[in-house]
């Protein structure tokens, strides 16, 4: 279409929405020509890229990146105390400690003069408000504990990983081999916590003083060491049978949690030396057997 109303006019002026190429037309009646002027549109030449969340303390680079034909002559970021490093460039780096908006103004080649923008989102946690404990802090060689992590509400990675059941759970159980520091690392958006519980494991022993019977105890209704027991983590399965000194089984269980009161048949025992044998097999499948007598007091 022609945009000029009067064809004598030399000059026009135009206000183009995309890249436009123009064309005039001189003659007279001797002869013509044709030219052409193409106006590159630059609102859309520069846009801004980086890290749009990050936590408070992190380096973040943003960068100008220019998609037009037209080169930059020019970079003017702002706010200048937002900047760490790069002023000038296509590439800053900085250090935010609160949300806020980042400008960067360019101006290219034809001297035109854009103007972007980019808001970063700035998230913290406070360290002091997480934690990591154990249910155990010293365990035999091949023993489970349970890793535990507070707050609830964030994401959990445990580390390191081998013998943890779910490293990504908030609490997990892990079986130690060696003496191991775990790591919890909380996150929660762009930020993360870590902290860390050390266990520590020693030789696993298959007998005293991981597991232990009592060579005495008192029966007579005090409330103190009334009952007689095999005390010991390590126990998975055990045999206890006492006799008495003519060798007569007075009592037997196979219960981890079993305790004889001195009775037999429903009778008290009188005040003597009780032989026993223990038979213990082990977390780890040793078995061990054990024999002695317990002194039984009124």
């Amino acid at each position: 279409p022609v945009l000029n109303p009067n064809p004598l006019d030399s000059v026009i002026t135009v206000n183009p929405i995309v890249t436009t190429t123009y064309y005039v037309f001189v003659g007279d009646s001797n002869c013509n020509a044709i030219d052409s002027v193409t106006i590159t549109l630059a609102v859309d030449a520069i846009s801004l890229t980086g890290l749009d969340t990050i936590c408070i303390g992190q380096t973040n680079v943003l960068t100008a990146v220019n998609s037009s034909a037209l080169g930059v002559v020019s970079y003017d970021w702002s706010p200048n105390a937002s900047v760490v490093s790069g002023d000038g460039t296509a590439a800053i780096t900085t250090n935010l400690v609160s949300s806020q908006w980042i400008y960067c103004t360019t101006v290219l080649s034809n001297g035109c003069t854009i103007l972007d923008s980019i808001y970063i989102g700035v998230q913290t946690l406070n360290p002091a408000l997480f934690n990591a404990t154990a249910s155990e802090y010293e365990v035999p060689e091949g023993q489970t504990v349970t890793l535990f992590s507070t707050p609830a509400g964030y994401s959990y990675a445990w580390t390191p990983t081998p013998g943890v059941a779910n490293p990504t759970q908030q609490n997990t159980e892990a079986t130690v081999n060696q003496t191991t520091t775990y790591t919890v690392t909380f996150t929660s958006g762009a930020c993360q916590v870590q902290k860390s519980v050390l266990i520590k494991t020693y030789p696993f022993v298959c007998g005293s003083p991981y597991f232990f019977i009592p060579n005495a105890f008192s029966p007579n209704g005090d409330g103190e060491n009334d009952l007689l027991r095999v005390r010991g983590l390590i126990v998975k399965e055990l045999l206890l049978r006492v006799f008495d000194r003519w060798g007569e089984l007075v009592f037997e269980t196979t219960d981890r949690d079993g305790t004889w009161d001195g009775t037999y048949k429903g009778k008290k025992l009188d005040p003597d030396v009780y032989d026993y044998y223990l038979k213990v097999t082990c977390i780890d499948e040793q078995v061990s057997i054990v024999k002695g007598n317990i002194t039984l007091i009124r």
